[in-house]
């Protein structure tokens, strides 16, 4: 019977611990469901987190990506209006360069005619002094003479009177 006791309580002590590493693993099983459910959880929040960082990111890709390409096509017709505006300025620029040209051509034509009128006006105006100088030359030489012939007139005069007396005196003394 001792023995029997023996067994008996080794028997219980053995059941105790069973039922105690029984209850502990169901514990566990617990443990290890509600851990489950936790990393469940977690990795379906860390999956929602990512999904939501993935969704931003392409999101804000996407917002980057629009914006670059706005940025990129307003600066492709900012660069196309400048082409135009170098076309339209060097077709202004050719214009004017031509207008010049034509200007200077006739310009240039003009300063041959004013050129060609000047020669012939000075050769009037040369040919007019010319002919007032030998008008004036002229007129004073005929004033010289006139002054000469007026001037001389009483010696002149004179002269005669002393010839005709010379004559009158030589005529009597031919005469007798």
């Amino acid at each position: 019977m001792y023995d029997q006791i023996k067994q008996e309580e080794l028997f219980q002590k053995h059941k105790f611990k069973y039922q105690k590493i029984i209850e502990e693993n169901i514990s566990l099983k617990q443990e290890i469901l509600h851990l489950k459910q936790q990393v469940e959880e977690i990795t379906q929040k860390m999956t929602e987190k990512i999904n939501f960082i993935k969704q931003t990111e392409q999101s804000l890709s996407k917002q980057a990506y629009d914006q670059y390409e706005i940025t990129i096509q307003r600066q492709l017709s900012i660069i196309e209006q400048l082409i135009l505006d170098k076309k339209e300025l060097q077709q202004e620029q050719l214009n004017l360069t031509n207008e010049i040209k034509t200007l200077q051509q006739s310009h240039s034509q003009e300063m041959e005619k004013l050129q060609y009128q000047f020669q012939q006006e000075k050769q009037q105006i040369a040919q007019k002094e010319k002919a007032s100088r030998m008008q004036w030359e002229k007129n004073k030489t005929q004033e010289i003479r006139q002054l000469t012939v007026l001037g001389l007139e009483p010696e002149i005069q004179k002269i005669i009177k002393k010839y005709q007396e010379e004559i009158a005196s030589l005529r009597l003394q031919l005469e007798k």
